[in-house]
Parts: structure tokens; sequence; C-alpha cells
């Protein structure tokens, strides 16, 4: 069985590093991604978790809000119980521990801010993702 999902997009949220009870870090940020559908543009937001620790430090270290990103994971549907007691259901991106990767797109400018029309910077080849 195959669950793959590839999205480019921009980082909504800075990732924010969490444990589980186990004591493994996970990092969990959201990722706006757009598209146009006769001359309207539509936002969608993914909720991106990763359960590698390695790779979750680096998200926090290198990715912050706008960061445009190439995210490669599988859908994962969570059902939890809400605060108001009722079912709830959440869909999110699980970036895995053995195939998952991420592509931070273009560099960053001296404010921090992500740069305009920089080539594709693969960070397979700066950091061991």
């Amino acid at each position: 069985m195959l669950s793959k999902v590839m999205l480019i997009g921009n980082v909504g949220r800075d990732p924010e590093i969490r444990q589980t009870n186990s004591g493994d870090s996970f990092a969990r940020f959201s990722l706006a991604t757009n598209k146009v559908v006769k001359g309207e543009k539509f936002t969608q937001w993914w909720d991106i978790t990763i359960f590698d620790s390695k790779k979750a430090e680096l998200a926090q270290t290198y990715l912050t809000r706008g960061s445009k990103v190439y995210i490669e994971g599988e859908l994962n549907v969570r059902e939890y119980q809400g605060k108001d007691g009722a079912a709830k259901t959440a869909i999110e991106v699980v970036v895995g521990r053995f195939d998952g990767k991420m592509i931070l797109m273009g560099e960053r400018n001296e404010s921090g801010s992500p740069a305009k029309s920089e080539p594709i910077e693969d960070l397979d080849d700066v950091v061991p993702f």
C-alpha cells in the first residue's frame, strides 16, 4: 500500500518541538499551498508533523514563517476528543522517519525573510536529513 504526499508551499507557523510520552522529539508546523481556479486564488492549509528527532530539530533551525519548502510524506488521519468532548478528526502530513524529505526552496535575505527568485537549495547537501 502507498500513501504519499508531495507539497511545495510556505511555512505558516514556525516549527514547534514537542515530546511524545516516551520522550521522543517531534515537530509540528503549518504549510500553505496555493492554486488558481478560474482566476481565483485558493489557499489550502496543511498540518505537518515530523516524527524523526533530527529532522524535527533541523526543521526548527532552518524553517521559519514564510520559508518556501518542499515536503514529502504520507497522509495520516488522526481521531481525538476535543475540549468540548466531541469527537474530532485531523488530517496531517507526516514526514517519515526513513523516506520523508524536506527541501528548503531558495535562500534567505539579511532580514531573515525568504529571498525571491533564488535557486533551489537541497538541505540534504547541507545537513543530514
